[in-house]
């Protein structure tokens, strides 16, 4: 009876210990995520439209993922922009839809990497801009392309080697209905 009594202290003392412990969640790391992510969307773009559902922006400068200049880019909309944005103003817009990174919006002074100034004190959005302009932007793409590129090389060698086993294959299919059409013509002729 004592030895049930002790298992169940000790139970309800680990379920104490497991739901005080400290659960520790990183906020703010925007910026790392769309750095590491290989679906991130990073570029500056002017305000075109918006109304309740997303914001449309025309893409001017490619910083990382889905990019092509001067077309249209429907971004959700987030109830925070509502009212904050400003059709004909520059934006650094950045998600990962497909990495659970929402739109996040930076109002910032032009389309040139080199000198450009995002118009947010956050440490996030100073972290944001530190990573643009010291090039890790542009390295994690390079990354992601040189990976893309060996994904495909490898696949156009498996298929390479595929194609040639499966070559070889039908070879032996036909040297097999070879070999076999002369067994049978050689034992049919001991039978006639």
């Amino acid at each position: 009876m004592t030895d049930i009594i002790y298992r169940k202290l000790f139970f309800l003392f680990l379920l104490f210990i497991f739901t005080a412990m400290p659960i520790n969640i990183y906020a703010g790391d925007i910026p790392e995520g769309l750095l590491s992510s290989p679906t991130a969307t990073v570029y500056i773009g002017e305000l075109k439209a918006k109304d309740d559902a997303n914001f449309t922006f025309i893409q001017k400068t490619s910083i990382k993922g889905n990019f092509s200049e001067n077309s249209e880019d429907a971004v959700l909309s987030d109830i925070n922009y509502k009212d904050s944005l400003k059709i004909g103003k520059l934006y650094l817009v950045s998600y990962d839809i497909k990495g659970g990174i929402s739109p996040w919006i930076l109002e910032v002074n032009g389309i040139e990497i080199d000198t450009l100034i995002i118009k947010d004190d956050s440490n996030m959005a100073e972290r944001m801009a530190e990573y643009i302009h010291n090039g890790s932007f542009a390295n994690s793409e390079s990354k992601i392309v040189e990976t893309k590129e060996s994904v495909i090389s490898t696949q156009a060698e498996v298929n390479s080697i595929v194609n040639k086993t499966h070559d070889t294959d039908k070879r032996k299919v036909h040297l097999n209905f070879l070999i076999g059409i002369i067994i049978i013509l050689h034992y049919s002729r001991y039978d006639i």
